[in-house]
């Protein structure tokens, strides 16, 4: 149970205990004399005054519990943007190759995921919802999705065979899992709940023929490697 549900409950028990001593306080009104009147009256409204402070007080804290949530989660995600346009190709056309600069920014993306989950104003859900659709346009740009000019499918791993498997001397490719959240993020379809996950068949179709060919093409060779000899693929 949160100190918002204990509050509400506080208050709440006040509230009744209020109402108890306000019918006991009218049904003897006709035996106090007037000094008596007024003070049970100064009570009551003493004991009014109370609660509705509790409960505004209780409503501005859950406020700024809220606005803080927010206030993270759209730093989390433009920190997302940033860090991985931070470091580019030679060229200056893409964010630089880097294995860890994808994965940290996956992560502070799904960070911030998980933060929204905590704001509870619908005014600030909002205000998030809109910074959110604002950066995904920033990553759909990017990373030069729906152009000829997306990233070939050698700007993730040297080769398909060296997707999942390679040597010391080799580049690092980049992580699935965090070309997914990424990739997801941008194109506006569901992410996943973790910093795990697969790209479907769909999503490489997509990908192939529409975003990025580069990235298609690449999954679609690693996952051919993967089957056994003599499968197909029937999606």
């Amino acid at each position: 149970m949160d100190r918002h549900t204990i509050g509400g409950i506080a208050v709440g028990l006040f509230g009744l205990l209020w109402v108890v001593f306000l019918v006991s306080a009218v049904n003897t009104l006709d035996k106090l004399e007037a000094k008596d009147i007024s003070a049970v009256m100064s009570m009551l409204v003493a004991s009014a005054a109370l609660v509705y402070t509790g409960y505004v007080n209780r409503k501005n804290e859950k406020w700024r519990e809220s606005e803080a949530y927010l206030k993270r989660s759209e730093q989390l995600l433009l920190e997302a943007f940033e860090h991985l346009s931070s470091e580019m190709t030679e060229d200056g056309k893409y964010p630089l190759n880097n294995r860890m600069l994808w994965i940290t920014s996956a992560r502070l993306i799904k960070r911030s995921e998980q933060l929204s989950k905590l704001i509870i104003e619908e005014a600030h859900k909002d205000i998030y919802t809109s910074t959110r659709l604002l950066i995904k346009h920033r990553f759909y740009s990017l990373l030069k999705l729906g152009t000829e000019e997306s990233m070939p499918m050698d700007y993730y791993a040297m080769s398909p065979e060296k997707f999942y498997v390679y040597g010391t001397k080799d580049r690092e490719p980049l992580d699935e899992s965090s070309l997914v959240v990424i990739f997801r993020f941008a194109q506006d379809t569901d992410g996943v709940d973790e910093l795990k996950g697969r790209f479907t068949d769909k999503e490489i179709n997509k990908l192939a023929l529409f975003d990025s060919r580069g990235l298609g093409l690449l999954m679609k060779r690693v996952r051919a490697l993967l089957q056994p000899k003599g499968s197909t693929n029937n999606d």
